[in-house]
């Protein structure tokens, strides 16, 4: 009777979730994304401060700089959501073959 396999399920951890071999390409997605959260707004801002802004008042270019981050983010994640959109419709017909 005992075919020598637990009948406990396999206790998953988040590591060996992220880096299975299926779920390689989204570890590099999360991971992409994630620096590009990080250093686009911070690049934007001190470039729109240093550069772009730098003639004018310094409430004025604090507060112009700061906008250009918040549309660096918001552009991050546009894309974000437009990638997971094209992926999702380019796996979707994959996906119907395996539930018939």
């Amino acid at each position: 009777m005992n075919t020598g396999e637990s009948s406990n399920p396999r206790m998953w951890m988040c590591k060996d979730i992220l880096l299975a071999e299926e779920n390689r390409n989204i570890l590099l997605k999360l991971v992409r994304y994630s620096l590009l959260m990080i250093t686009l707004p911070l690049t934007a801002y001190y470039v729109g401060h240093d550069y772009f802004f730098a003639e004018m008042k310094a409430n004025s270019r604090d507060s112009l700089s700061g906008i250009l981050a918040v549309l660096a983010v918001n552009a991050v994640i546009a894309v974000y959501v437009y990638e997971a959109f094209v992926v999702e419709k380019v796996d979707a017909p994959n996906q119907n073959q395996y539930n018939r």
